[in-house]
């Protein structure tokens, strides 16, 4: 993305953002926003300034190496009015039913393998990020090491809880029958200290 011209006492120049898509479906695109090289921004804008009248290709402006785009750091986007098709198997691992450990909650990934039913019934909306009963539906999931970074969609008209956002995303680590998930709104950003260290909520396999 480019700026408009700017000004600086005798220096004329522009700011490019650069944005890395992959094409997963027709509907459905990763972005990444890359790990910047300036002070002072926010890890994940990733700018270069370029001085007119330089002329510079887009390799040039935008010439992060694919290291550069950890799991964690991706974002999802999905075309208008196509949520229902964008919808994918939810990771493999995941696949069951589960108690969360912290209050009186199941969770069900096996009646339909797109989508994790919640029932949280008594759980505390301090602590817990949605109420109620709630279906994610899985979009997307990349994984890195032990850990899977799962986006899901809250199929809630309310999206009430502690945290307002329709769109999810979870980091996931499993050990042995316990999973372990740290949920984040909107993006995967931020989302770099394993789940089994941090975790909110924790499920244990039911039967």
């Amino acid at each position: 993305m480019m700026s408009d011209l700017i000004t600086a006492e005798s220096l004329k120049g522009r700011i490019f953002t650069c944005l890395y898509l992959y094409k997963m479906t027709s509907t459905k695109f990763l972005m990444y926003q890359g790990p910047t090289e300036e002070k002072g921004l926010p890890y994940y804008d990733y700018v270069k300034v370029a001085l007119v009248p330089k002329n510079l290709t887009a390799d040039q402006l935008c010439d992060l190496d694919e290291s550069a785009f950890p799991p964690s750091r991706h974002n999802l986007l999905i075309r208008n009015d196509s949520l229902d098709s964008s919808k994918t198997t939810c990771p493999a691992e995941l696949l069951g039913h589960y108690r969360e450990l912290s209050c009186n909650t199941t969770v069900d990934v096996c009646s339909d393998r797109k989508q994790m039913i919640f029932d949280t019934k008594d759980c505390n909306l301090e602590t817990f990020y949605f109420a109620g009963n709630v279906t994610l539906l899985c979009l997307t999931s990349l994984s890195l090491g032990e850990t899977t970074y799962v986006t899901v969609y809250r199929d809630d008209d309310n999206a009430e809880g502690y945290w307002n956002s329709s769109f999810l995303c979870m980091a996931v680590t499993i050990n042995d029958t316990t999973v372990y998930i740290r949920p984040t709104p909107r993006d995967c950003r931020g989302l770099d200290t394993p789940a089994q260290d941090a975790a909110d909520l924790v499920l244990e396999t039911l039967g």
